[in-house]
Protein backbone atom coordinates (compact mmCIF):
# COMPACT_ATOMS: atom_id res chain seq x y z
CA UNK A 1 0.00 0.00 0.00
CA UNK A 2 2.85 2.37 0.82
CA UNK A 3 4.66 1.64 -2.51
CA UNK A 4 1.85 2.10 -4.09
CA UNK A 5 1.19 6.02 -2.55
CA UNK A 6 4.45 6.57 -3.45
CA UNK A 7 4.56 5.66 -7.04
CA UNK A 8 0.92 7.33 -7.28
CA UNK A 9 2.50 10.44 -5.74
CA UNK A 10 -0.12 11.23 -3.28
CA UNK A 11 0.75 11.02 0.38
CA UNK A 12 -0.96 12.53 3.46
CA UNK A 13 1.40 13.93 6.29
CA UNK A 14 -0.04 13.30 9.78
CA UNK A 15 -2.99 11.51 8.75
CA UNK A 16 -4.63 7.62 8.09
CA UNK A 17 -4.36 5.80 4.94
CA UNK A 18 -7.14 6.43 2.53
CA UNK A 19 -8.36 7.60 -0.78
CA UNK A 20 -7.47 10.98 -1.46
CA UNK A 21 -7.36 13.49 -5.03
CA UNK A 22 -4.70 16.37 -4.73
CA UNK A 23 -6.11 18.48 -7.39
CA UNK A 24 -5.17 16.65 -9.97
CA UNK A 25 -5.75 11.96 -10.83
CA UNK A 26 -7.00 9.75 -7.80
CA UNK A 27 -4.17 8.94 -5.74
CA UNK A 28 -3.77 6.79 -2.17
CA UNK A 29 -3.00 8.98 0.62
CA UNK A 30 -0.78 7.09 3.57
CA UNK A 31 1.36 8.26 6.54
CA UNK A 32 4.44 7.86 6.09
CA UNK A 33 7.55 8.57 8.80
CA UNK A 34 8.84 12.15 8.53
CA UNK A 35 11.05 12.04 6.25
CA UNK A 36 13.58 14.85 5.05
CA UNK A 37 11.51 17.16 3.08
CA UNK A 38 8.58 17.31 5.84
CA UNK A 39 10.66 17.43 8.67
CA UNK A 40 8.42 19.43 11.33
CA UNK A 41 5.65 20.27 9.56
CA UNK A 42 3.40 17.41 11.38
CA UNK A 43 3.97 20.10 13.99
CA UNK A 44 2.40 23.01 12.72
CA UNK A 45 -1.16 24.20 13.55
CA UNK A 46 -1.51 27.92 12.09
CA UNK A 47 -0.28 29.60 10.02
CA UNK A 48 0.27 33.44 10.52
CA UNK A 49 0.46 36.20 7.84
CA UNK A 50 2.34 38.88 9.33
CA UNK A 51 1.00 41.66 7.35
CA UNK A 52 -1.75 42.62 4.15
CA UNK A 53 -0.98 41.08 0.70
CA UNK A 54 -2.28 41.55 -2.98
CA UNK A 55 -3.73 39.31 -4.95
CA UNK A 56 -3.11 40.45 -8.25
CA UNK A 57 -6.25 41.35 -10.82
CA UNK A 58 -7.32 38.34 -12.95
CA UNK A 59 -5.78 35.70 -10.04
CA UNK A 60 -6.37 33.88 -7.52
CA UNK A 61 -3.09 33.54 -6.04
CA UNK A 62 -0.28 35.02 -5.00
CA UNK A 63 3.34 33.80 -6.28
CA UNK A 64 6.54 33.57 -3.17
CA UNK A 65 10.52 32.90 -4.53
CA UNK A 66 13.26 33.71 -2.84
CA UNK A 67 11.68 35.45 0.39
CA UNK A 68 9.42 37.98 -1.30
CA UNK A 69 5.99 38.01 -3.42
CA UNK A 70 6.89 37.77 -6.92
CA UNK A 71 4.79 38.63 -10.47
CA UNK A 72 5.08 34.73 -11.20
CA UNK A 73 7.36 31.83 -10.67
CA UNK A 74 10.68 29.68 -11.78
CA UNK A 75 8.65 26.43 -11.87
CA UNK A 76 12.33 25.00 -11.90
CA UNK A 77 13.25 26.19 -8.48
CA UNK A 78 11.47 26.03 -5.08
CA UNK A 79 7.99 28.20 -4.95
CA UNK A 80 5.07 28.77 -2.61
CA UNK A 81 1.28 30.27 -4.05
CA UNK A 82 -0.76 31.60 -1.80
CA UNK A 83 -4.99 30.62 -3.27
CA UNK A 84 -7.88 32.31 -2.69
CA UNK A 85 -11.37 30.87 -3.88
CA UNK A 86 -12.02 33.56 -6.22
CA UNK A 87 -10.56 35.46 -9.15
CA UNK A 88 -11.04 39.17 -8.80
CA UNK A 89 -11.13 42.10 -12.17
CA UNK A 90 -9.37 43.84 -9.62
CA UNK A 91 -6.86 43.41 -6.89
CA UNK A 92 -7.83 41.40 -3.81
CA UNK A 93 -6.39 42.24 -0.57
CA UNK A 94 -5.99 39.90 2.07
CA UNK A 95 -5.33 40.85 5.21
CA UNK A 96 -2.98 39.87 8.19
CA UNK A 97 -4.26 36.97 10.09
CA UNK A 98 -3.95 33.60 11.74
CA UNK A 99 -4.86 30.69 9.93
CA UNK A 100 -5.57 27.20 11.01
CA UNK A 101 -3.98 24.59 9.34
CA UNK A 102 -6.72 21.83 8.99
CA UNK A 103 -4.52 19.41 6.09
CA UNK A 104 -1.84 18.66 4.67
CA UNK A 105 -1.14 16.46 1.62
CA UNK A 106 1.99 15.80 -0.37
CA UNK A 107 2.41 14.59 -4.07
CA UNK A 108 4.77 14.13 -7.25
CA UNK A 109 3.69 15.23 -10.11
CA UNK A 110 5.70 15.28 -13.89
CA UNK A 111 4.00 18.48 -14.39
CA UNK A 112 2.41 21.23 -12.21
CA UNK A 113 0.16 22.89 -14.56
CA UNK A 114 -1.42 19.93 -15.54
CA UNK A 115 -1.25 17.86 -12.25
CA UNK A 116 -0.81 14.73 -13.74
CA UNK A 117 0.90 12.48 -10.80
CA UNK A 118 3.68 10.39 -11.42
CA UNK A 119 2.22 6.67 -11.23
CA UNK A 120 5.83 4.82 -11.89
CA UNK A 121 8.93 6.85 -11.85
CA UNK A 122 11.59 6.51 -14.31
CA UNK A 123 14.63 4.71 -12.50
CA UNK A 124 16.85 4.86 -15.21
CA UNK A 125 16.76 7.88 -16.98
CA UNK A 126 15.88 11.77 -16.44
CA UNK A 127 12.09 12.88 -15.78
CA UNK A 128 10.86 16.40 -14.59
CA UNK A 129 9.24 15.29 -11.34
CA UNK A 130 7.61 18.52 -9.17
CA UNK A 131 7.13 17.66 -5.82
CA UNK A 132 4.37 19.48 -4.15
CA UNK A 133 2.88 20.35 -0.61
CA UNK A 134 -0.92 21.74 -0.08
CA UNK A 135 -1.63 22.90 2.92
CA UNK A 136 -4.92 23.61 3.85
CA UNK A 137 -6.06 26.80 5.83
CA UNK A 138 -9.20 27.86 6.99
CA UNK A 139 -10.03 31.66 9.01
CA UNK A 140 -13.38 32.79 10.20
CA UNK A 141 -12.39 36.42 9.44
CA UNK A 142 -11.40 35.21 5.60
CA UNK A 143 -13.54 32.46 4.23
CA UNK A 144 -11.93 33.09 0.87
CA UNK A 145 -8.64 31.70 1.67
CA UNK A 146 -8.03 28.16 0.43
CA UNK A 147 -4.25 27.19 0.84
CA UNK A 148 -0.74 26.90 0.24
CA UNK A 149 0.81 25.49 -2.13
CA UNK A 150 4.32 24.78 -2.28
CA UNK A 151 6.50 22.64 -5.13
CA UNK A 152 10.46 21.87 -5.80
CA UNK A 153 11.76 20.29 -9.03
CA UNK A 154 14.23 17.26 -9.64
CA UNK A 155 14.73 16.15 -12.31
CA UNK A 156 15.78 12.60 -11.63
CA UNK A 157 13.81 10.25 -9.42
CA UNK A 158 14.86 9.80 -5.53
CA UNK A 159 17.46 13.24 -6.18
CA UNK A 160 14.92 15.37 -5.26
CA UNK A 161 11.97 15.42 -1.94
CA UNK A 162 9.28 17.93 -0.16
CA UNK A 163 10.36 21.33 0.46
CA UNK A 164 11.40 21.39 4.33
CA UNK A 165 9.48 23.75 7.31
CA UNK A 166 12.64 25.72 6.93
CA UNK A 167 12.98 25.93 2.84
CA UNK A 168 8.97 26.85 2.96
CA UNK A 169 9.83 29.73 5.25
CA UNK A 170 12.93 30.48 3.10
CA UNK A 171 10.63 30.71 -0.23
CA UNK A 172 8.02 32.93 1.70
CA UNK A 173 9.83 35.14 3.90
CA UNK A 174 8.81 37.41 6.16
CA UNK A 175 5.19 37.39 4.62
CA UNK A 176 4.68 34.50 6.60
CA UNK A 177 5.21 31.84 9.46
CA UNK A 178 4.23 28.88 10.80
CA UNK A 179 3.82 27.82 14.28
Amino acid sequence: MVLFALLSGCVSVGGGVGVGSGGGGVGVAASLPVGQGDSGLADVRELLLTRDLDIPAGWARAFFQDGRQTSGKDRYRPHCEFEVSNVSDGFEKVRADRFVITGITQRMMMDEDSGVPVFMPNMFGSQDIFYETRIKLASRHQPGVRELICRDWSQDFGRGWYLSLGQMQAVLGDYFVFR
